[in-house]
């Protein structure tokens, strides 16, 4: 057994191979091999080193808050306890993945070059603390009592929080597929 690891853990084992082969053929830049330098970060045509952690960390945040809203409309509707907890749980959970992913985002925004931020790279970053202060009254706000944390406030704040959220991420992609900075997509 002990033979066997140690022969797929070596270089000249298959499956490192057929990574390198997943990373070449791989129509998303984050899995591509980068075009040059030894980091792990992908070289855009223009020269720009673009990093995706926050973009692959946003989606999960984003589902939990979307999430907390259709769990508030479904306590609103039918006043079933567990959903007044799922939207507890979610809401949660979404405050503390978006703010990961917010520390992520100000991590890629500093290691961008200061040419190559636009004004709705700021509009984003904005949006996105908006959402994430929003978020973090919503969760103190589902701390409440199981009808008065949904129905009047935590709904609200919800509802607002998942539209913000709709128009903030279209401004990500937009961002992130932007052909003028010149990244292959």
């Amino acid at each position: 057994m002990a033979r066997t690891l140690l022969f797929f853990a070596s270089k000249g084992s298959y499956f490192p191979s057929l990574w390198r082969y997943i990373r070449q053929q791989s129509p998303v830049p984050a899995l591509r091999t980068p075009r040059s330098g030894n980091n792990g970060d992908v070289q855009a045509i223009g020269g720009n080193r673009r990093s995706y952690l926050h973009p692959m960390l946003m989606p999960y945040p984003s589902a939990c808050l979307i999430g907390a809203l259709l769990t508030d409309l479904a306590y609103s509707w039918t006043a079933e306890m567990m959903w007044a907890d799922f939207s507890a749980w979610l809401v949660a959970a979404g405050v503390m993945l978006g703010w990961l992913a917010a520390i992520a985002g100000v991590i890629d925004l500093i290691r961008r070059r200061h040419g190559a931020t636009s004004v709705h790279v700021w509009v984003y970053g904005l949006c996105s603390l908006a959402i994430l202060i929003l978020a973090t009254v919503n969760m103190l706000v589902h701390t409440r009592d199981a009808w008065t944390s949904v129905v009047p406030w935590g709904l609200t704040l919800s509802a607002v929080t998942t539209i913000l959220l709709l128009v903030t991420s279209s401004l990500g992609w937009i961002d992130l597929y932007r052909s003028e900075e010149g990244a292959r997509v």
